[in-house]
C-alpha cells in the first residue's frame, strides 16, 4: 500500500507519481497559500480553477459556483479599487506610491481583481481606465 504525504510544511518537490491537491475559487485565481505554491512550482493554470494541471489537481474551495458578488476580498484589493472608485485613470505606479507597496504586488492583485471578473481595464496602457464590475 502507498504512503500519503501529508505535511504542515510547504512542500517545494514532488516525485514523479506524486500530485498537489490544493482548493482554488472558480475563477482560478491562484493567489495565496497552497493555490500560490501550485502556480508557482506545480504547473496550475492561471483561470483554472478545477482539476488536473500538471503535477497539480485544483477542487473548488467556493460555495458560491463562481458568483463574484459574495466573493471576500483583501483589504488590500479593497484599498486598490477604493483608490480606482476615486480616480479610474491610476496607473500601477500611482497606486505603488499612494500605497507603498511595490508595483509587483499592486500588478499581483490588479491581476487577481481582473481574472475574479471584479475589475477590468478598457484603453491602452496609461490612457486606459479601470472599470470595477461588481
Amino acid at each position: 500500500m502507498e504512503q500519503m504525504r501529508v505535511t504542515p510544511e510547504q512542500i517545494t518537490h514532488l516525485e514523479k507519481n506524486e500530485v498537489f491537491v490544493f482548493g482554488s475559487n472558480l475563477a482560478g485565481a491562484h493567489g495565496g497559500g497552497a493555490v500560490w505554491v501550485a502556480y508557482r512550482k506545480f504547473s496550475a493554470v492561471w483561470g483554472q480553477g478545477v482539476g488536473l494541471q500538471g503535477q497539480s489537481y485544483a477542487t473548488s474551495n467556493t460555495q458560491n459556483d463562481g458568483d463574484v458578488s459574495e466573493t471576500k476580498l483583501t483589504k488590500r484589493q479593497q484599498k486598490k479599487l477604493n483608490l480606482i472608485k476615486g480616480k479610474p485613470t491610476n496607473t500601477g505606479k500611482q497606486m505603488s506610491e499612494t500605497l507603498s507597496v511595490s508595483q509587483c504586488t499592486i500588478e499581483y492583485d490588479l491581476n487577481v481583481l481582473q481574472v475574479s471578473d471584479i475589475l477590468k481595464h478598457e484603453g491602452k496602457g496609461n490612457d486606459g481606465v479601470w472599470v470595477i464590475e461588481y
